[in-house]
């Protein structure tokens, strides 16, 4: 009898935890999954005199319209849009403080994809100014 109770049980659990992915897609994001346009990889930032030169790798995505590279740093935030043929560009009349860069595809729809920041800081002449600071002595000696 146990044998028979537990069999039953087990079936009517198997049974009730079967659900299909769409209803699972449907019941969090909406009218279905989430599509995200391909992402530019490889992304490399250089800096150079008040400036900061990006480069990356494309995606296959067709659905491409844009690139977007996005600089931004604690003051402004810079938005270019580029073709989607791109695959640099440099960012020019820079101040000496950080940027966080990011390079992201934009679709018809206008979604973009994802990204991830990369921090450079351009070289200016407060930047060599501190470069070129001495520390004020050359030789140190251990005393007894």
């Amino acid at each position: 009898m146990k044998k028979i109770m537990l069999l039953t049980i087990a079936t009517l659990s198997l049974l009730t935890a079967c659900e299909s992915m769409e209803d699972t897609y449907k019941e969090y994001a909406g009218d279905g999954p989430i599509r995200y346009p391909g992402r530019c990889t490889d992304v490399t930032v250089s800096p150079g005199w008040e400036c900061l030169r990006v480069a990356w790798t494309l995606s296959n995505d067709p659905a491409v319209k844009n690139i977007v590279v996005t600089c931004a740093s604690e003051n402004d935030t810079l938005v270019t849009e580029l073709e989607p043929t791109a695959t640099s560009c440099q960012i020019d009349n820079l101040e000496d403080i950080n940027y966080v860069v990011k390079v992201q595809s934009k679709a018809d729809d206008g979604s973009m994809s994802l990204a991830e920041g990369v921090t450079e800081r351009p070289y200016s002449y407060e930047h060599e100014a501190v470069k070129a600071f001495t520390l004020g002595f050359s030789r140190a000696y251990l005393g007894n």
